[in-house]
């Protein structure tokens, strides 16, 4: 792609920008796509919410909410909308199923009696049912949604027991930023691969990494964690300067606050 736009500097600028918003087909930001789909759920959960709380009626507001929400889980699945917008209504599902935890924490039991066989689960079905949330395309789509639930609890399960480390808290918060620039950070090292072994320079580029040189994978997990984690600390050191900021942030979080 980027021998398209050209290996000047406007060129690598075009690049990052088509990556940064998800434009066309760029495979080194394909992670963006998930915070687009992010956004779009956060944004029509919050609609949602606000409307059904200003229902004046004695109608169960909760399972108006969850009709809504199971409405778009079936018209996601069933259309195919660009920038990612049948995939986001798939995924407020599951951003409604989180919704549904956190207000009620304290009532799910986090035993190993349910982790091993929401475990077995998780493996078991990855085997027969491929999933691509980023084109919205599912081999077994009821499959899925147990497996995504299964796995959620799983991954609670083993947040709980690890909480006490000091290091894997620190990384989890950085999960969606490590999410969003491992791809970027592969590049480092598949520079170092070319320089090593002198290959064109156009395999740099390599998705998701440079073949044939997997067993340098330790070296990519460095990179894509805490370089990852980097970029996240610089980008937060801006977002100091930037009071503009903090006022969107306050009012959306107070936003969520009245109406959850």
């Amino acid at each position: 792609v980027l021998g398209a736009v050209g290996w000047s500097f406007l060129g690598v600028l075009k690049y990052m920008v088509l990556i940064i918003f998800g434009i066309g087909s760029i495979p080194l930001g394909g992670a963006f796509w998930f915070l687009r789909a992010l956004f779009i759920v956060c944004l029509l959960f919050s609609l949602l919410n606000w409307q059904i709380n200003k229902i004046k009626t004695n109608y169960n507001k909760s399972f108006i909410l969850f009709g809504f929400v199971f409405s778009f889980l079936i018209m996601g699945y069933y259309t195919n909308l660009p920038y990612n917008i049948s995939s986001s209504f798939v995924a407020l599902f599951f951003y409604y199923i989180g919704y549904l935890y956190a207000k009620n924490k304290e009532e799910i039991k986090m035993e190993w009696s349910y982790f091993i066989p929401a475990f077995i689960c998780v493996i078991g079905f990855s085997f027969i049912n491929k999933v691509d949330m980023a084109y919205n395309t599912y081999t077994y789509f009821s499959l899925f949604i147990l497996t995504s639930i299964c796995g959620s609890y799983a991954i609670l399960f083993v947040s709980e027991k690890v909480n006490r480390n000091s290091i894997l808290e620190y990384i989890g918060k950085k999960s969606l930023s490590i999410m969003m620039f491992h791809f970027l950070s592969f590049l480092i090292v598949n520079v170092i691969i070319v320089y090593v072994y002198d290959l064109p320079i156009n395999r740099i580029l390599e998705y998701p990494t440079i073949k044939d040189y997997n067993w340098w994978w330790l070296l990519f997990l460095f990179v894509g964690v805490f370089l990852s984690i980097l970029i996240d600390e610089i980008i937060l050191v801006l977002k100091s300067f930037s009071p503009t900021y903090f006022t969107v942030n306050y009012c959306f979080e107070k936003l969520n606050k009245k109406y959850n």
